[in-house]
C-alpha cells in the first residue's frame, strides 16, 4: 500500500468516524499485505480518531495487540493500562456494551489454556537454554546505525513523526521497563534482542519513507514471527505481547527495508 492510500484510508477512516463512532473491520481487511493475513489477524477495531487496533494469534494460545496511526494521532494506550488487561478487556474498552466477537473469545480462551499448561509446568519453562542464548545479558544483544550516521539523521526533518511527540506519547518509549531501547533518528537496518521477558511493547514511527518492522519471539526450537508490518511515512505502529509466567521469552525487534529511510525505533520489557 503506498503512502498516499494508506493516509488517505486512516484520514478517511477518521472523517467516517466523527459520525458514527469506532467500528469494527472483517479480519482480511487490507488483506494486500500478506504478511498480516499469514500472522492470523483475528479483528481490526477503528478506533474515532482514524487508528485501527487489530488483533493477532500468530501461534495458538499467543496473543498481539497493535495500533497503526498517523503520527500526533493518540495512542489507545493513553486511555487504557494495556499491560493490565486481557484481549477481551481491550475489546471491551474500545467498544463498551458490545458483545465479544467470537474469534476473539475464543483465542481468549487458547491463551488461558496454554497459561494453565504453563502454570501446571505441562508446557517448557526453561524455553531458550540454548548454547547461544544461555550467558547473554537482557541487555547485550543490539545492532543499529551508525554513530555517524544517527547524527546526520538527527539534523534531518522529522516533523511527519516528531521524535518530541514520539518519545512522550507511545508506550514502547515513555515508560521505564526492566530494558529500555529508545533510538531516535536511525537509518538503514537497526535491531535489538532481550531475553528473560514476560511483557513486551514495541513501536516504530517513520518520518520519511516506508520502512518494515518486525516482531519476534524464540520459543524452545525456533524463532517465531509475531508481527510484519509496513510502516508507512508519517505513520506509527506499536505492538505488544505478553507470555504468561513462569516461561520467559527472547525478544527481537527489527527495523529494514530502510535504506536511506528515517525512523524511530523503540521497545520495553518487564519480568513482572
Amino acid at each position: 500500500m503506498t503512502k498516499n492510500l494508506l493516509l488517505t484510508s486512516l484520514l478517511a477512516a477518521s472523517l467516517a468516524a466523527c459520525g458514527a463512532g469506532d467500528r469494527d473491520a472483517p479480519a482480511d481487511s487490507n488483506a494486500d499485505d500478506p504478511a498480516e493475513v499469514a500472522l492470523n489477524r483475528l479483528l481490526v477495531v477503528e478506533r474515532a480518531n482514524g487508528n485501527r487496533v487489530e488483533f493477532y494469534e500468530p501461534v495458538a494460545g499467543e496473543l498481539v495487540i497493535s495500533e497503526e496511526g498517523l503520527a500526533t494521532n493518540p495512542p489507545l494506550t493513553q486511555e487504557i493500562d494495556l499491560d493490565a488487561m486481557s484481549a477481551t478487556d481491550v475489546y471491551r474498552q474500545l467498544r463498551p456494551g458490545q458483545e465479544v466477537p467470537d474469534v476473539l473469545v475464543q483465542a481468549a480462551q487458547r491463551a488461558r489454556e496454554r497459561a494453565a499448561e504453563l502454570a501446571a509446568g505441562d508446557a517448557i519453562a526453561d524455553d531458550f537454554q540454548d548454547e547461544e542464548d544461555a550467558d547473554h545479558d537482557p541487555g547485550e544483544a543490539a545492532g543499529r546505525s551508525s554513530s555517524i550516521a544517527t547524527a546526520a539523521q538527527a539534523l534531518v526533518d522529522d516533523s511527519e513523526c516528531p521524535w518530541s511527540w514520539f518519545a512522550s506519547n507511545i508506550d514502547a518509549c515513555s515508560r521505564d521497563g526492566e530494558w529500555d531501547v529508545e533510538w531516535s533518528h536511525q537509518t538503514g537496518t537497526t535491531w535489538f534482542q532481550r531475553n528473560e521477558t514476560w511483557t513486551t511493547n514495541l513501536a516504530v514511527c517513520s518520518y520519511r519513507g516506508s520502512v518494515t518492522f518486525t516482531m519476534k519471539y524464540k520459543n524452545s526450537l525456533r524463532w517465531e514471527t509475531q508481527g510484519s508490518w509496513t510502516v508507512q511515512e508519517g505513520t506509527y505502529r506499536w505492538a505488544s505481547r505478553t507470555r504468561t509466567p513462569p516461561a520467559d521469552f527472547v525478544v527481537k525487534s527489527t527495523v529494514d527495508n530502510a535504506s536511506g529511510d528515517g525512523y524511530h525505533h523503540c521497545g520495553c520489557g518487564w519480568r513482572t
